[in-house]
């Protein structure tokens, strides 16, 4: 990979501005712009554990930011592929670990899921 890794955990607004700020920066710089988000999927229990009306709204910008930025479409992956794959172990073997940070660390699991995928890196065998 040649591009620099951000990451951090905002508020939902403050996140809304950073993530248009760098599509933004990047189609400017004319880079590949592929934005990946982890999928969110109400369920009769999510109710019942919380409402997480940030994270759909947070998602419905990521793809309009995607589309009318970078003319591309949102990456959705599967929670549950991501962590299965990128184990704690791996994520810090490839330098991606965030400190006292877990939706950080998810956001960077989902990175190194499309990462993989695309064949851009390779896994680190389990510590």
């Amino acid at each position: 990979m040649n591009g620099a890794v951000i990451y951090g955990q905002d508020k939902p607004l403050e996140f809304c501005t950073r993530a248009h700020g760098l599509i933004a920066a990047a189609v400017e710089r004319e880079d590949h712009v592929e934005v990946v988000s982890e999928s969110f999927t109400i369920r009769a229990d999510t109710r019942e554990k919380s409402r997480q009306y940030d994270a759909l709204e947070q998602i419905g910008t990521l793809k309009y930011l995607t589309h009318w930025l970078a003319g591309g479409e949102l990456i959705l992956q599967s929670p549950a592929d991501a962590k299965r794959l990128i184990t704690n172990p791996k994520l810090k073997a490839l330098g991606y670990w965030a400190v006292g940070m877990d939706h950080a660390r998810d956001a960077l699991r989902h990175l190194a899921y499309r990462q993989l995928r695309r064949g851009l890196i390779t896994l680190p065998r389990e510590i």
